[in-house]
């Protein structure tokens, strides 16, 4: 049994991911509130799990066998500010509409 840090509650070992460099070589955090954690600290990683742009719907890692080309998803931060990684503030495109959005950008703010 292991105390989560986070929660306040003893679960058992198999709660907690094996981690290295700590002394018991199990993490801090149980597994839950890990990835609680991971998910408020990394929300573009979950955004890039939908698995699809959302203007066009294509999905990622899709071979485009006209052109050869893979569409990659990548993330767009609506606001422009990359440091503002809130959900509302974030957006998964392939790199084809993405570079569309910012190309639209580009030109309007030269007019």
């Amino acid at each position: 049994m292991k105390h989560c840090k986070k929660c306040n509650t003893t679960k058992e070992l198999s709660e907690f991911r094996n981690k290295s460099n700590s002394k018991d070589g199990l993490d801090i955090y149980c597994r839950s509130c890990q990835k609680e954690y991971d998910r408020n600290r990394h929300p573009h990683r979950y955004l890039i799990a939908k698995d699809k742009c959302e203007m066009c719907g294509i999905q990622n890692n899709c071979v485009d066998t006209v052109k050869n080309k893979q569409f990659k998803l990548a993330v767009h931060h609506k606001d422009g500010n990359h440091s503002n990684n809130d959900l509302s503030n974030l957006q998964c495109l392939c790199n084809s509409c993405h570079a569309k959005i910012h190309l639209k950008e580009r030109y309007k703010n030269n007019q």
